[in-house]
């Protein structure tokens, strides 16, 4: 994998003519350790730490008044105290080889750069650390984990894996140091999700594998803090069959909706979630994309989706497309659960970091106002380790026609 697909960007920049003292104060409010310094093109010209800004600041026990030492600090400039010798990488760098040089030169970043020398991003030991966080699937709580010994020889590799998977077995991550331990035996960790995970295990033991450690999966299944005391929605299979949907509750369409029914009041939250559930079971693109509404109450609700092979781009990286599809079905849940049809007028979707294949995202729905005629919603896509993958805002416009009319009785 190259740095490209898991450096930062956009990246906050400053000039070496800008005053210490601001940019100090603006590392502290964003909680910047690291700002890339560049010219008027663009290019890199030096880089600015958390280190520099402390050694440019007065020591704790100078003589000077408070008043003396703000003047002084307002004087220095960026460039007067900015790191001029910067180590960068391209983009097409390996990950594990801009790994081992920021090993190597003792430095949490790498500024990356194209041939003219102009910053495309910044990789820091946290995105490395995310990135063998996500080779290992330590998120996963879906999965399985299994730590074995295996003799270091050919085949031997293939021929545990191939065990899991003639068991039903999808495999999730494998991870195998090269030198042996101890025992003299190599060691594998595989995460794998399956149906029977104690079908599996028994398996691999009768084919004399040594399985040292062992982790059944554990699929999280409480509501976002965003929307809490939100009752979990009914299995789809509970749901009565339900009047044909079209495309009246879809958050991007307008089509006619037929004549209002007369209802009985119900609670809010009971209409709510019977609202959340038709819709799960209705809407066609959520459930070919194998969403999962988890909870719902009035105005908010919480979705799920596995990233699978098929939901990729062609870089490997979930595709941008299905994350906006997931906070999409959520806007449409969370704006017609209070049982009046409200179809999109506007919608923004931002991206600030990338999934990947076996994480699980949650988008978590969340109303910032609910006027006569309009709502505007705000959707959080995050994976299951809380990192913040899609950010959505949406407008509706509610069309003063009941949902009940399309609801089984």
């Amino acid at each position: 994998m190259y740095v490209e697909t898991i450096m930062s960007r956009p990246v906050d920049t400053v000039t070496a003519d800008l005053k210490l003292s601001q940019v100090a104060h603006l590392m502290r409010e964003k909680g910047r350790r690291f700002l890339p310094v560049v010219d008027a093109a663009g290019g890199l010209v030096g880089l600015l730490s958390h280190r520099e800004v402390e050694r440019a600041a007065p020591s704790a026990i100078t003589t000077l008044s408070v008043g003396e030492v703000n003047y002084l600090m307002a004087k220095v400039t960026v460039g007067q105290v900015m790191r001029r010798e910067v180590i960068t990488c391209g983009p097409r760098a390996l990950v594990e080889a801009a790994g081992q040089l920021m090993r190597a030169k003792g430095i949490g970043c790498l500024p990356v750069i194209d041939e003219q020398r102009r910053l495309l991003g910044i990789v820091t030991d946290d995105d490395i650390l995310d990135f063998f966080l996500a080779i290992t699937g330590c998120g996963l709580d879906d999965t399985t984990r299994i730590a074995v010994h295996l003799p270091d020889r050919t085949g031997e590799l293939s021929r545990f894996l191939g065990a899991i998977n003639a068991q039903g077995g999808y495999i999730a991550t494998v991870v195998s140091p090269v030198a042996p331990d101890a025992t003299g035996m190599r060691v594998v960790i595989a995460r794998y999700r399956a149906a029977d995970p104690q079908a599996v295990d028994r398996h691999l033991r009768e084919l004399g594998i040594d399985i040292f450690t062992e982790e059944m999966a554990r699929v999280p299944v409480a509501a976002p803090p965003a929307v809490p005391d939100m009752p979990p929605v009914a299995p789809l299979s509970e749901i009565q069959p339900a009047m044909p949907a079209t495309d009246a509750v879809s958050s991007s369409s307008s089509g006619p909706a037929p004549a209002p029914a007369a209802t009985t009041p119900a609670d809010p939250q009971v209409e709510a979630a019977r609202i959340g559930a038709w819709m799960a079971r209705e809407d066609r693109l959520a459930r070919l994309l194998g969403m999962e509404l988890t909870a719902v109450s009035p105005g908010a609700c919480a979705v799920r989706l596995v990233v699978r092979d098929d939901l990729l781009n062609a870089v490997g990286l979930t595709h941008g497309g299905a994350t906006y599809a997931l906070a999409d079905f959520a806007f449409a849940v969370a704006s017609n659960s209070h049982g009046e049809v409200a179809v999109a007028l506007s919608t923004q979707m931002s991206y600030p970091a990338a999934s990947r294949v076996g994480d699980t995202l949650i988008a978590t729905a969340t109303e910032q106002s609910c006027g006569a005629r309009t709502g505007l919603y705000s959707i959080e896509v995050r994976t299951q380790t809380g990192k913040l993958v899609g950010l959505f805002t949406g407008t509706v416009f509610r069309r003063g026609e009941p949902l009940t009319a399309w609801l089984p009785a």
